[in-house]
């Protein structure tokens, strides 16, 4: 990818946690600049059918996937 121009960077945090996503989005806005565009590519999986998964499965499931989301919405918004 370097070859081809193409920068790629990894910041750690847990994206279950409201402070740790804010944490890593200030990380990012001050080694790269403001944010314009965000993909949501961050989530944990857990195979199976819907019968085999517990409560918290759902739950760790759900908030891995979508609830980062609105944490970095918020953090980024210019109306929070």
């Amino acid at each position: 990818m370097k070859d081809e121009g193409i920068r790629a960077f990894a910041y750690p945090g847990d994206i279950t946690d409201q402070a740790s996503v804010q944490h890593m989005v200030d990380q990012i806005e001050k080694q790269l600049g403001p944010i314009y565009l965000l993909v949501n590519v961050a989530g944990i999986l857990r195979m199976g059918s819907i019968d085999q998964l517990s409560a918290d499965d759902w739950q760790q499931t759900f908030r891995s996937q979508h609830t980062w989301c609105l944490f970095t919405y918020l953090k980024l918004s210019p109306n929070t």
